[in-house]
């Protein structure tokens, strides 16, 4: 994104509620001058704290196996889509400040290629920063599980993107009060039946660090063009300002919102609080049409064991405006375009008009890991047919417990869920199910 005052465009769009001349025009500004200076700058990938997604591991060569008697939703977004659901052959190498890394494979469930991963990127800046054509996952806001904007949940895009890959000050008087600093800035495709062919993709996301355990990210995203519809350099300078209320880029589809992430010391344990909220429409030059993402987590120690323990809670559920607009399944949905790839949403797995709210906890005994989570699912609350995970409401528990152990250079990980509630349209049935993973180094 840029700023909390992006914008999000649709095509039903909500009137400005009595803003100013001046307070309008300030905002646009605003809103054109940190764009501009975001695509100038660059910005980071996944974010540090977001947990790594299992897979083959390491530089040179390596190989993944696994399997899962059925999915379960939040799979991908929490393990990524290879995770227990593919066999994948990776091959990592850096030449110098080049980096190389692709991954082959055949999943289990889902509609990816036979390339579900490929990383062709450039080191530079000190090694603080690099430009990439990839095709990889992303996780974007202060949550290690999911993100309201680009999570691991669905099926990685083409795209080609200017990261800042490690946080720095700037040495600019003016400016050191943001403190250290990163970001990225990406143009891809996604290919969805539920948009036109070739459908573009910009995603925005700066993060700053101002005092000691406080970060505030502006991430904003936008799908404009493909068949139909125009490519125009006009038209991409139109979504980057985010003036798209008429002409070539009206039918745009944008998401803009905030995150927030504050942590801080407790004798020997760290809390951390954390938020995220995103836009699916404007009002004067803010984001309107809101859905939101909060959570809690306290990394310590239990009994001895390192442990930490997340409390998060997502509702993407949107109430419909004074002026009539918005309401239920806004977010994430567009008349001209799908915020998907591959069938599944690009955010939060429980995609519309749904909440979530999830304990996750994970032990580092010596010898293993241990993690488990227990949910509640609210799915499609307002039974639309259309939904991409179910025909109607459903809603129940989800619970799962993982093992994993480190064996030289082969890894073992093994996962029981239970879903108490049934998909049927993303094909995820209520019941017990199973999955075993391994991955080699060679």
């Amino acid at each position: 994104m840029m700023t909390p005052c992006v914008l999000s465009t649709r095509s039903r769009r909500e009137s400005a509620t009595a803003p100013s001349l001046l307070q309008t025009e300030l905002a646009r500004r605003w809103l054109a001058g940190v764009a501009a200076a975001l695509a100038v700058l660059g910005a980071a990938a996944d974010p540090a704290r977001a947990q790594q997604e299992m897979g083959p591991e390491g530089p040179g060569l390596s190989f993944y196996g696994g399997a899962i008697t059925d999915p379960f939703l939040g799979l991908s977004e929490r393990y990524g889509d290879l995770a227990f659901n593919s066999a994948a052959i990776r091959y990592q190498r850096d030449f110098g400040q080049l980096h190389f890394d692709i991954t082959a494979a055949h999943l289990q469930h889902g509609r990816d290629s036979t390339i579900p991963r490929y990383e062709l990127a450039y080191s530079f800046a000190g090694d603080t920063a690099e430009i990439s054509v990839a095709k990889k996952l992303r996780n974007w806001g202060p949550s290690r599980y999911s993100s309201l904007f680009l999570s691991r949940n669905a099926p990685a895009m083409h795209a080609v993107s200017i990261a800042k890959t490690k946080p720095t000050a700037l040495d600019v008087p003016v400016l050191k009060w943001l403190g250290p600093w990163d970001g990225e800035f990406l143009i891809g495709t996604t290919d969805d039946s539920g948009q036109p062919d070739d459908a573009l993709f910009m995603g925005m996301r700066l993060a700053i660090r101002p005092v000691k355990g406080l970060e505030i990210e502006f991430i904003r995203t936008a799908q404009w063009g493909g068949e139909g519809n125009s490519q125009s350099l006009g038209t991409f300078w139109d979504v980057l300002r985010g003036e798209t209320n008429s002409g070539s880029s009206a039918e745009a589809n944008q998401l803009a919102g905030l995150g927030l992430s504050y942590g801080f010391d407790i004798q020997d344990s760290n809390l951390r609080f954390y938020g995220q909220i995103a836009g699916e429409d404007e009002a004067g030059g803010l984001p309107s049409c809101t859905f939101y993402m909060a959570g809690a987590e306290l990394n310590t120690r239990l009994f001895g064991v390192p442990t930490t323990a997340t409390l998060e809670t997502v509702d993407t559920r949107t109430d419909t405006s004074s002026s009539g607009f918005c309401g239920p399944n806004s977010a994430y949905n567009n008349n001209t375009y799908s915020y998907a790839n591959k069938g599944v949403v690009l955010g939060a797995a429980v995609d519309t008009e749904g909440q979530s709210t999830n304990l996750y906890v994970s032990h580092d005994f010596a010898d293993f890991d241990l993690n488990w989570s227990v949910g509640h699912y609210l799915v499609n609350a307002d039974s639309a047919p259309d939904h991409r995970l179910s025909t109607d409401r459903q809603s129940g528990t989800l619970a799962t417990i993982g093992v994993g152990k480190q064996f030289d250079r082969l890894r073992v990980d093994g996962i029981v869920a239970y879903q108490g509630f049934d998909l049927d349209t993303a094909d995820m049935k209520e019941g017990l199910r199973a999955g075993l993973g391994l991955s080699v180094a060679f």
